[in-house]
């Protein structure tokens, strides 16, 4: 069984739960920290085969989000939990639900049923950016792993470009798709950070109607600018940086308490 690279507090809760595993774990980290990887080295680890064997195994069941999950999805989950797997193994099935924050109210009630009765020998592994957009009678079931972003010296032995190091900030997804050039969300939200940070605030103010639209595009900027801004912070203690960064995260922080995102918006493009 192959391993995977993690913070080594992360890696220590992972261990502890493959050694006595509960019928449900949420993981919960940034977009681009490896939440999908490292859910899927988990699963290698519960059914005893290799990685590459994980997503093609007859009884591994990932769960990908559209803009939501819906409760067709989960119902279509608990079908298959019913079926009874052959063999004397603990753990014979494991399912996998990412970004899970994207479930729909009736998804996560359809969800609840399912971690009220679990199966004996099955596994639920779920990850979230937000954990709580997910109903606290969920997480209350749910073993919860904080998956830490990597240490510095981890990602200059995991990546030879220093600028790739610099920029993710300890995301190893992230760094993996800058260096290969895949479209992941955060390498599109760090480009658009970049070029809303070089506007002019009455430009940044004309972007804030079209981004109160879409929550998950505004969550996944707010995160480039982190980025961006932690980024800038290393080669420069600029003013500019602080205060940067300081109003983003105090956006992102009211935008998960489901503030008016409008407002929050141009709160935000006024102080960048």
């Amino acid at each position: 069984m192959s391993s995977v690279l993690q913070h080594p507090t992360t890696a220590a809760d992972v261990e502890r739960f493959i050694g006595s595993p509960s019928h449900g774990m949420l993981l919960v980290g940034s977009l681009g920290v490896g939440k999908t990887h490292l859910a899927t080295y988990i699963a290698s680890a519960l059914l005893n085969i290799a990685l590459e064997q994980v997503t093609s195994y007859p009884y591994f069941t990932h769960v990908a989000p559209g803009p939501s999950i819906s409760i067709d999805q989960i119902r279509e989950l608990q079908r298959a939990f019913v079926l009874k797997i052959p063999g004397d193994r603990t753990v014979k099935r494991v399912a996998y639900i990412e970004s899970a924050d994207t479930m729909t109210h009736e998804a996560q009630n359809a969800l609840l049923k399912l971690l009220e009765e679990p199966p004996a020998d099955s596994v639920l592994l779920l990850s979230a950016n937000h954990e709580h957009s997910l109903l606290p009678t969920i997480r209350s079931r749910l073993q919860t792993i904080i998956v830490r972003p990597l240490t510095g010296q981890q990602m200059k032995s995991a990546f030879s470009n220093e600028e790739i190091v610099r920029i993710a900030s300890g995301l190893p997804g992230l760094a993996v798709s800058m260096q290969s050039t895949k479209d992941h969300p955060l390498v599109k939200a760090i480009a658009q950070a970049k070029e809303i940070l070089g506007m002019s605030v009455y430009d940044r103010l004309l972007q804030v109607n079209d981004l109160s639209r879409d929550k998950d595009a505004t969550m996944a900027l707010l995160q480039g600018l982190i980025l961006v801004c932690r980024a800038a912070m290393r080669k420069t203690n600029a003013l500019r940086w602080h205060k940067a960064l300081k109003a983003t995260l105090a956006a992102d922080n009211a935008l998960q308490k489901s503030a008016n995102s409008k407002l929050v918006l141009t709160n935000l493009m006024v102080q960048l």
